[in-house]
């Protein structure tokens, strides 16, 4: 059995076989959206229809499709014009000179430092604000102020819209302000009120956006009456805890609820310019006529972002061709679903049952041994996602397999390849739309890698018999998803020996000459930096050393070392690679260890490595080391020194 797995092995890293999963060319029978085969689950499979549960919830779902992209944007975005990348680079400070709302939330602007792709990244709690109708005396307009102003003021106004990185183009501005007056709604809105104003000495009274619509959500998101969702109130009496209420003058930002239809197009008009309804609570299912009390038969808003992130023939291509803006419409779409759970568990302790989790017990285990310091606790249950519970219970289910197993065999690194042919032919689909643009994209194609990579090392035996395995995903700072897992193999095919481990995997760069497949896709993607004294500016560079200990020592054989790690076999055979932005030859000492039947058929970043020790399941679940995150409030006057007594502790667990 034994000399059949490595024959197997053997035979694998041998293969030439690249992996392709096809186009996206599965059309969802129920509302069109682009899919691929491997999205199906294995009932909608089985029944040999397009049938899928990722875009539509299997037809629950049922939104009305977006508008076609207006002419003037759709003219910008054309790569005929040659203010197109400029307009696509700084599509952000555009859309923020335009926009009704402003974001407040901590961006992150140190990562996008030239080396790669743009990133959008957020620290903290992410929230729109809305400010008064009119900005104060000693202060300029901004956001929806500008709008209360004649059409050539708006623009003025704008292109000294403050806060702006660059100077705003005269001739985009004016073309996209004419494009909004003609066909957003909610521009529409504050022109009426603006009138309204000019034609009346006494202040008619406050806007009222307001959340509840009359119309299906099934059917129709864009009103066809300005007063169907807006109007003049003249106290806030009269509104909904979720309406939105602008003042004349307060001199107040107002955070605006997530559940309002309108949260998304105040803040995005360039992703929405016709004036869409983003996501609201009563938006029933398809085929369900009314609310029903036994179960749940409208749209959550997890289901809601899912559909509309889709590409359909039949609809408008303006959001999900939106470029660096649409990555930060991503980031605050998952940023709404995120506080609706949180909403939910804050307001389910009693079902959640978290006074189990507060009981002296707990509190003594935890440090808390002060009884002045013990506070009231938010319990997060196993089921949400990152919560302490969560990381506790899959640790302490990895430690089990341990237990039963021992010490896993190898531990394997599967990274993203944003260049795999199935996300670039997805994503020219839409003009000038590139894979950095589509993150959603590229987490779906590497699930379905993924999947096939874990079928592959539990079902086929590629690496040996494998008889248990755990993995996580995380994302890399430019966004890349990647899996780390750990595998156990049966007794039989442990590498018993250093022969063993050269047969698994490999350090070094093939021979050009006679395996030209496997020389190109270890250049492309299992290269170090390269660091060091070719490159001291490297990322992984720290106080002048590479923090990954690169370049290795050249060694003629595969050896343990005293920690128990493996320091694979780094021949000086003169097999080299050419950089040319760098005009240098990078040889044995840069390779991340690799099997190269794995490498050749996914062709992307696979690093494997041999490992024989039980704190590899600490490192998988290392946040749960770190323990959760605290913040404690200080409660004092004025005058008053902090001491011990006077502070009180409010975790999140």
């Amino acid at each position: 059995m034994r000399t059949k797995i490595k024959s197997n092995k053997a035979k694998f890293a041998s293969s030439n076989l690249i992996l392709d999963i096809g186009s996206a060319d599965k059309i969802c029978c129920h509302y069109g959206a682009l899919m691929w085969r491997f999205e199906q689950t294995e009932k909608e499979y089985l029944s040999k229809s397009n049938k899928f549960s990722l875009c539509c919830g299997n037809g629950k779902v049922r939104l009305p499709l977006l508008r076609e992209t207006p002419s003037e944007l759709k003219a910008l975005l054309d790569r005929s014009n040659p203010k197109r990348t400029m307009f696509q680079n700084n599509i952000r400070m555009y859309n923020n000179a335009f926009g009704f709302t402003s974001v407040g939330a901590n961006m992150d602007k140190s990562i996008n430092n030239g080396r790669g792709p743009f990133v959008y990244r957020i620290h903290g709690v992410l929230y729109h604000q809305i400010g008064s109708l009119f900005a104060e005396e000693s202060k300029k307009p901004v956001f929806s102020q500008i709008y209360m102003y004649d059409k050539q003021e708006q623009v003025s106004k704008r292109m000294n819209f403050p806060n702006s990185e660059e100077s705003l183009d005269s001739e985009i501005t004016e073309c996209l302000s004419v494009m909004l007056h003609r066909v957003n709604a909610l521009v529409d809105i504050y022109r009426q009120v603006r009138d309204r104003y000019k034609e009346s000495e006494v202040i008619p009274g406050k806007l009222r956006l307001i959340a509840n619509r009359d119309t299906d959500g099934r059917e129709s998101n864009v009103p066809t009456n300005a007063y169907d969702f807006a109007g003049l109130v003249a106290n806030s009496n009269l509104a909904d805890d979720r309406d939105i209420v602008v003042h004349p003058h307060d001199g107040f930002l107002h955070r605006i609820s997530v559940l309002h239809p309108c949260y998304m197009s105040l803040q995005y008009p360039l992703l929405f310019p016709w004036g869409e309804d983003g996501f609201r609570i009563d938006i029933l299912h398809s085929g369900v006529s009314e609310k029903s009390g036994n179960k749940r038969d409208v749209v959550t808003i997890r289901e809601y972002y899912c559909y509309r992130l889709q590409y359909r023939d039949a609809e408008g291509h303006t959001l999900i061709g939106g470029g660096r803006l649409f990555l930060q419409f991503v980031v605050d779409a998952w940023a709404c679903i995120e506080h609706t759970r949180l909403t939910w568990v804050l307001t389910h302790q009693t079902i959640l049952r978290s006074d189990l989790y507060n009981n002296v017990v707990d509190s003594v285990n935890k440090g808390d041994t002060n009884a002045s310091t013990i506070g009231k606790r938010i319990v997060l249950p196993s089921s949400f996602t990152g919560s302490p519970h969560y990381m506790q219970q899959n640790y302490q289910d990895c430690m089990a397999i341990c237990r039963k197993f021992g010490s896993p065999d190898l531990f394997i690194t599967f990274t993203c390849n944003p260049q795999w042919p199935e996300i670039k032919e997805y994503c020219d689909k839409v003009p000038h739309c590139i894979p950095a643009d589509r993150p959603d994209v590229m987490a779906r194609v590497f699930k379905i890698k993924l999947e096939l990579l874990l079928e592959d090392l539990t079902d086929n035996h590629v690496l040996g018999k494998v008889i248990g395995v755990a993995y996580t995903i995380e994302f890399q700072k430019r966004g890349l998803p990647h899996a780390h897992i750990i595998v156990w193999l049966e007794q039989s095919d442990k590498c018993h020996s250093t022969d063993d481990i050269d047969q698994l995997i490999c350090a070094e760069i093939p021979d050009k000459e006679s395996d030209e497949i496997g020389y190109d896709v270890v250049s492309r993607h299992m290269i170090h930096g390269p660091c060091g004294a070719y490159n001291i500016e490297c990322p992984c560079m720290k106080d002048g050393k590479c923090t990954k200990y690169y370049p290795k020592e050249f060694t003629n054989e595969t050896t343990i070392d005293s920690n128990g790690y493996a320091v694979y076999r780094r021949r000086d055979d003169k097999h080299t690679i050419h950089f040319k932005e760098k005009d240098i030859e990078i040889d044995n000492r840069f390779v991340v260890p690799y099997n190269r039947g794995l490498l050749v058929k996914y062709q992307a970043h696979i690093n494997i490595e041999w490992c024989n020790q039980g704190r590899l399941i600490k490192y998988m679940f290392k946040y749960v080391n770190k323990g959760p995150d605290r913040a404690t409030v200080v409660v004092q006057t004025a005058d008053a020194v902090v001491t011990n007594d006077t502070k009180q502790n409010v975790n999140i667990n």
